[in-house]
């Protein structure tokens, strides 16, 4: 908030006005004030001309173009790192032990896609099922994975849930339609509610009326706003492209 000596004349058609009577009614005067000024929008705007008392700015704005960028490099590194240095010491060669495991990876995939190798593969997964401590570790890991990049994939189904006040809804996912293990009727749902800067969640079994399809919005963008606090810009999935119009068909008929 600044404070701005601000010279303001009047013209005055009664004799009294703000407190002050003038000498003649309908003449002019001046009136010296000083008037709170709250400009709208309290950072200046900023151009291409460096400003010092704009650094401050300046400084924010270079540490949200450099953050995300160091710390999305950062991450990459590591993880390349990590994988490329699997075979290690049998393969040494930068990259080229990453590429390896690449490979490997596409290869069992299409391996596994032979009648004979599912046969195995299933039995070999009902086997560590059946593992006490283990099959509860590698069924976890397994589900979870499925739920994003498998045939079953569960965070697909975006809706909003109602659990408390009439007037307050969660974002969340369907993962089960129909929780019947529970002894519930059809018309329960499993929904699933992410919180936000975590890997965590929670798990609600409620009444399919007390919840909204989002149709309108990729279930991905969902989750990256319900996540994230609702900090990012979504977009619809399918939006109205702009209509022109016709400025002489307008005015034809107006």
């Amino acid at each position: 908030m600044r404070i701005l000596p601000v010279e303001v004349q009047f013209c005055v058609a009664q004799k009294v006005l703000l407190g002050v009577t003038p000498h003649e009614a309908g003449s002019r005067f001046r009136l010296s004030l000083v008037v709170m000024v709250t400009p709208p929008n309290s950072n200046p705007p900023l151009t291409a001309r460096f400003h010092w008392r704009n650094t401050g700015h300046y400084f924010m704005r270079g540490l949200l173009v450099i953050a995300p960028t160091i710390i999305t490099g950062s991450f990459l590194f590591w993880l390349f790192e990590k994988v490329d240095h699997v075979l290690s010491p049998l393969v040494t060669s930068p990259g080229l032990g990453i590429l390896t495991v690449l490979l490997f990876v596409v290869l069992v995939g299409w391996i596994s896609t032979f009648l004979c190798i599912k046969r195995i593969s299933r039995r070999v997964a009902h086997g560590i099922e059946h593992t006490p401590v283990i099959g509860f570790v590698y069924t976890c890991i397994r589900d979870f994975f499925e739920a994003f990049v498998g045939n079953r994939r569960r965070f697909t189904h975006a809706v909003l849930v109602n659990i408390m006040g009439d007037d307050v809804w969660f974002i969340g996912f369907i993962t089960d339609e129909s929780p019947a293990i529970f002894n519930l009727d059809a018309k329960y749902v499993s929904v699933y509610i992410p919180k936000a800067y975590t890997m965590s969640g929670q798990l609600c079994i409620v009444p399919r009326e007390r919840t909204r399809p989002i149709e309108h919005i990729n279930a991905a963008d969902v989750m990256k706003y319900a996540i994230t606090g609702g900090t990012v810009v979504i977009l619809e999935k399918n939006p109205e492209p702009a209509k022109l119009i016709d400025i002489d068909s307008a005015k034809t008929q107006v």
